[in-house]
């Protein structure tokens, strides 16, 4: 009896010693959060706070050193919710923001949002456009930053009578309810000039800063970027009848197999051009043989980027991260982070109507060995620096938000 009256005093004793850890652990978070918030070793010049960069992959290899980066990140905060989020449409999802923006440890997260450079909210969509114009003003080179997903309002007038097709449905893309609420969507931004938006894409150009896909490609950069095993290559879905999807299937007749003339057929295959494409529409997961032979194909100069039922796609993750150059086939696209990121030595982004004219879309990639070892060495510094890890992800879209909201100094909302 006194050995078990022992033992459980024991277990009450580790547990109130748990407790109290994890109590003090609670306490020290948010003494130091608010340490964060309050310090003065903010650069009053610039507003944001000194941290250091990781040492970037590029700079410890032979492709060079990697470009000169800003030392400082913006200091922001979190804002969880506009309102109306959980109206959302049940295709829609915010879990991959929330996730970047729970960093109670970053080094420039704030609890005070009058000293943030940047107030991160969660999340504009269809059904609560309206409360938009009710976030309180911002200076504009301290803006909002907003996660906006299944928003495609570029030009109202645009998507006036649109079909898409979804489930085997086609339905109205841009109704007189959905036209209405892009008329209001821009009659409140073309107020305001603390709003910078975030997302995948689209997204209003100039006020928009895409964030790169969500695929982190896990396999070890190439040796040699000098060599490659195919010239270009792409291997994606198609939809039959999804008007979206017509560049793919374009760029399939163009590039794909099988060829009407065997000698164009011979021709691709000695240049080492691949299109392949599989019809998942019944909704089935890739086999282990097709995500192999997708990774096999990614040993290639040029990785085909053509548009699928939205403008970017997973591809361009796996692609920079395989340091491959990007060849986006995409109209109005936005490439991510494009205010911090300089895409032009690193990526090609062609007309969509390139897909079906074979001649012209093989005449835009470069051919020269030097060149074309000189963009992978650029798209592997970007890699390196803005999409190896989620955390360098997060940071390049604070710092590219930031690059957009100083060239709005002097402006007020």
């Amino acid at each position: 009896m006194a050995h078990a009256r022992v033992a459980r005093e024991d277990v009450m004793w580790s547990r109130t010693c748990s407790l109290a850890m994890l109590s003090a652990a609670l306490v020290m978070g948010v003494v130091l959060a608010y340490v964060r918030s309050n310090s003065a070793d903010i650069d009053d010049a610039v507003g944001v706070r000194v941290t250091a960069l990781p040492q970037p992959y590029a700079a410890a290899s032979s492709w060079g050193t990697a470009p000169a980066q800003p030392s400082r990140l913006p200091t922001w905060t979190f804002r969880y919710d506009i309102g109306g989020t959980a109206a959302a449409p049940p295709w829609v999802s915010f879990r991959h923001f929330r996730r970047l923006c729970s960093h109670p440890w970053h080094d420039t997260r704030l609890l005070a949002r009058e000293k943030a450079d940047l107030e991160l909210v969660c999340c504009l969509h269809m059904r609560n456009v309206p409360r938009l114009s009710e976030l309180p003003p911002r200076p504009a080179h301290r803006p909002y930053v907003i996660w906006m997903e299944a928003l495609r309002f570029w030009s109202c007038e645009a998507c006036k009578g649109v079909t898409a097709k979804r489930d085997g449905r086609l339905f109205v893309a841009c109704d007189d309810v959905t036209y209405r609420l892009c008329l209001e969507f821009r009659n409140v931004t073309s107020h305001r000039r603390d709003l910078v938006f975030t997302g995948f894409g689209p997204g209003p150009p100039g006020s928009f800063v895409a964030l790169a896909p969500p695929h982190v490609w896990r396999k070890a950069p190439p040796a040699d970027l000098g060599r490659w095993r195919y010239l270009a290559t792409f291997r994606g879905t198609v939809r039959a009848g999804n008007p979206n999807y017509r560049t793919r299937e374009r760029l399939k007749r163009s590039l794909g197999m099988p060829q009407d003339d065997p000698g164009v057929a011979a021709r691709l295959h000695e240049l080492g051009v691949v299109v392949e494409t599989l019809d998942l529409d019944g909704g089935g997961a890739a086999s282990r043989d097709s995500r192999r032979r997708y990774e096999d194909l990614m040993d290639t100069a040029f990785a085909l980027l053509p548009r699928g039922d939205g403008l970017w796609s997973f591809r361009f993750s796996d692609a920079v991260g395989a340091c491959a150059i990007p060849v986006v086939l995409a109209d109005k696209i936005i490439l991510p982070f494009e205010p911090l990121v300089n895409w032009t030595s690193a990526a090609l982004v062609l007309p969509e109507a390139l897909a079906q004219d074979r001649e012209a879309l093989l005449a835009a990639l470069p051919r020269s060995p030097a060149v074309i070892k000189q963009m992978r060495e650029r798209v592997c510094q970007i890699r390196a620096l803005y999409f190896e890890t989620m955390e360098r992800r997060f940071d390049a879209l604070l710092r590219a938000a930031s690059a957009m909201a100083q060239s709005r100094r002097g402006q007020r909302v």
